[in-house]
């Protein structure tokens, strides 16, 4: 491994109940790559208060940022990247609290991310778990069929130097409006396969996955929806904009077979220890 690997994290917080899972989450990353530095930017007040009273952040190099939500997580991801610009790092890990909450990110999903933030890469990459369409989608006129979901996701000084560091993209935030018909919450320049997508993910619109918070569409939740939507659309955008310049996609899912045996052994250490007493 490269000892000498400068690894900074940024993660994004709303509200006080999730910081003590993330900022734990966060230590066990920080301390396997030992990081450069952790930005912590609260997007609301209820975690700017519970964040300035967390002394479990002390353990690491750290800094505080307060934002005002604008742009939801990206927006959080651009101001925690923009105070890590005077560090010369190798990657930047980005996260928001429900890697740690929502999401079970656990010591195998670990593993398989040192393993590639230690892998010497001249051109770009974006590591994390990486999901598909079975048609492309347009966004910008980039074109694409896949994205790296970014709850959790890492990238390189080059993918980074390609975005001209900018994660996030306020130009976007027009592909969407805050209206609670669907035929019009999305706006014209919006792609066909984009809109059936977030119809189904967002408002349950057919049997299958859906957004942990999906809903039918109505006036009461029209502005979190939008919010919402326009996070996915930068989203989709990062991904888009890395497949068409040739970035290295790293997924998360792909986890050799003796890791997913750790896994399931870990999951049922509590079982399996019971079963031979």
């Amino acid at each position: 491994m490269n000892s000498a690997l400068k690894v900074g994290i940024v993660c994004c917080y709303y509200g006080k109940n999730s910081i003590k899972p993330t900022v734990n989450g966060l230590a066990r990353l920080a301390e396997s790559v030992s990081a450069t530095r952790i930005v912590h930017v609260a997007n609301d007040e209820d975690s700017w208060s519970g964040l300035q009273n967390c002394g479990k952040l002390q353990a690491f190099p750290h800094q505080l940022v307060r934002h005002d939500n604008t742009g939801m997580e990206f927006g959080a991801y651009q101001v925690g990247l923009d105070t890590l610009e005077n560090f010369s790092l190798d990657w930047v890990v980005f996260a928001n609290d429900t890697f740690a909450t929502r999401k079970k990110f656990d010591a195998v999903s670990r593993l398989k991310l040192v393993d590639e933030l230690h892998r010497s890469l001249d051109w770009p990459a974006v590591v994390g778990q990486v999901d598909s369409l079975p048609r492309s989608y347009r966004i910008a006129n980039l074109r694409s069929h896949r994205w790296v979901t970014t709850n959790l996701f890492a990238i390189n000084r080059t993918g980074l130097q390609a975005l001209d560091h900018r994660i996030y993209r306020r130009e976007l935030d027009q592909l969407i409006n805050e209206s609670d018909d669907p035929m019009t919450f999305f706006s014209s320049e919006t792609d066909e396969v984009l809109q059936a997508h977030l119809r189904a993910w967002l408002f349950r619109a057919r049997p299958g996955a859906h957004w942990y918070a999906s809903a039918p569409l109505e006036a009461s939740n029209a502005r979190s929806m939008a919010k919402k939507a326009r996070s996915i659309m930068q989203e989709k955008y990062l991904s888009a904009y890395l497949d068409n310049i040739g970035a290295h996609f790293a997924d998360q899912n792909h986890i050799p077979p003796i890791r997913k045996l750790l896994r399931y052994f870990l999951r049922n250490l509590d079982g399996i220890v019971s079963s031979r007493r």
